[in-house]
């Protein structure tokens, strides 16, 4: 999927603002994520582990119901102070 944003050569969007912070920070040319649905990548993305790992792998599977002791991104923030 290519986003639809004159940063990424779209030249009947008009995005100015996002344009402006492209060119400013950093612009992704490839990205990937760790699945297709968003719940399990998201998951994946807050933990470091796979979605194989957690054992999550569609959007109704509560977190914290597969993985219990997991921790996540914020969690470790937190108790690094």
């Amino acid at each position: 999927l290519k986003p639809a944003l004159g940063c990424y050569g779209d030249s009947f969007a008009k995005t100015p603002h996002t344009d402006r912070l492209a060119r400013r920070g950093v612009l992704f040319e490839a990205a990937y994520c760790n699945q297709a649905v968003c719940s399990p990548s998201r998951n994946a993305l807050m933990t470091g582990l796979r979605p194989q790992t957690l054992g999550i792998y569609e959007l109704s599977t509560n977190f914290r119901k597969a993985a219990p002791d997991a921790v996540t991104l914020a969690q470790h923030f937190r108790q690094q102070g």
